[in-house]
Formats: C-alpha cells, structure tokens, sequence
C-alpha cells in the first residue's frame, strides 16, 4: 500500500520540499525563499534576502534518515549521489 503525502494530506509542495531538505541539511530548516537579491543595471542592490535557519532535527537521527532514503533508492535502481 502506498502513501503519498501532499495537499490532500494536509502538505503543500513547498513544504514537502522544504522537509525533506532539512534531512538533507542534517535537520537545519531552512526557510523557502524565491530570491536572494534584487540587483539594479548598475549592480546595486535594490533589495536582499536571507533566509531564517533553524536546527529542527538533531543532525544524526537526520543523517540516518537520509541513509535510510537513499538506500530505498538504491533499491530502487535510482541513482545516489555518494558525496554526501
């Protein structure tokens, strides 16, 4: 039986995405933000941006999370990035 979390879930894609990439980030949360910078033609910047940290997810409990996930997709014949 699968499961898939999504809106219908209660989750919106963003927040999806933004979850499993604190796994990734050894359980820091970064907060989702759509730019860093606002430059003008001169280079100057009109406005900047730096997204909230937060330390969610104690980094081991994340890190075997995410062997755990890449061993599925082993598993699954995908593809692992082994620089983890």
């Amino acid at each position: 039986v699968g499961f898939s979390l999504n809106e219908e879930h209660g989750l919106t894609n963003e927040e999806l995405t933004a979850s499993y990439a604190t796994i990734a980030n050894k359980g820091v949360y970064q907060e989702p933000i759509y730019y860093t910078k606002i430059l003008d033609h001169d280079g100057n910047v009109l406005l900047e941006r730096k997204p909230e940290t937060k330390q969610v997810i104690k980094e081991v409990p994340a890190e075997k999370t995410l062997d755990m996930i890449a061993k599925a997709w082993e598993l699954a014949g995908i593809l692992v990035d082994e620089q983890r």
